[in-house]
């Protein structure tokens, strides 16, 4: 995506944040960080340990999303 937008595109995302449950550490978190952004479809993820949550922009008809949150669970 980095390089279609830099030689001048643009590539439609869409930021989603998303429950994760039963993370009982911060390796957990990186964990589900690296799970999240090798997915196809997902630019960026961004776990967030205290408040249990994974911001996650996608480009949308690419990422299967009920793949990505049955990885993330």
């Amino acid at each position: 995506v980095k390089e279609i937008r830099d030689i001048g595109y643009d590539v439609i995302t869409q930021k989603q944040s998303f429950p994760v449950t039963n993370m009982t550490c911060a390796s957990c978190a990186i964990s589900v960080e690296s799970i999240s952004k090798s997915q196809v479809g997902v630019v960026s993820a961004s776990v967030n340990y205290a408040n249990s949550e994974a911001l996650i922009e996608y480009i949308p008809g690419v990422l299967d999303l009920n793949a990505l949150k049955s990885a993330i669970q």
